[in-house]
């Protein structure tokens, strides 16, 4: 049963017929409802502040992704963090073709926009007048792939944000 389980599991659509004898679904589960299309790409969030100077600090991340550890595999709350960048961004990308004007009224827009603002005023010593953020994609791992930048908004001054 274990082995049957375990192949029932493979990619290759031609191992479906060994769940096709199970009509309940109760012998062979299917667990590959996790990731029909696994992400091939992690989403950054970086941020720069503008001075009351005026002057344009230089990008940095906003939230560095935890590096994996052993104990991760019972306890990992930090990934929900990664997970919520991740659901922001696609929600993001998604609207990108509506146009600016739904964008910037969009709730993932919003919310990354607090979640950088939340970043900054924790982190920041020095008084802020206003900072953009920028949405990025990098294949993790793959260090032969530059990044590659999908969102950048405008400038958000402080009173308004």
């Amino acid at each position: 049963m274990l082995l049957t389980t375990f192949f029932s599991q493979h990619p290759n659509r031609v191992f479906d017929r060994l769940r096709s004898r199970d009509k309940i679904g109760f012998w062979l589960p299917n667990w590959r409802f996790f990731a029909p299309e696994p992400a091939q790409n992690d989403f950054h969030i970086l941020h720069r502040t503008l001075s009351v100077n005026g002057e344009e600090s230089d990008w940095e991340e906003t939230h560095e992704t935890t590096p994996r550890r052993l104990r991760h595999f019972v306890w990992f709350p930090d990934r929900r963090i990664d997970k919520g960048i991740f659901d922001a961004a696609a929600e993001l990308m998604a609207v990108v073709p509506l146009g600016e004007k739904r964008v910037l009224t969009c709730p993932a827009y919003r919310a990354v926009s607090a979640f950088v603002l939340r970043r900054i005023t924790d982190n920041t010593p020095h008084p802020v007048a206003g900072y953009q953020f920028m949405l990025a994609t990098s294949t993790g791992y793959d260090e032969t792939t530059e990044p590659e930048e999908l969102l950048t908004s405008p400038y958000i001054p402080m009173e308004h944000s």
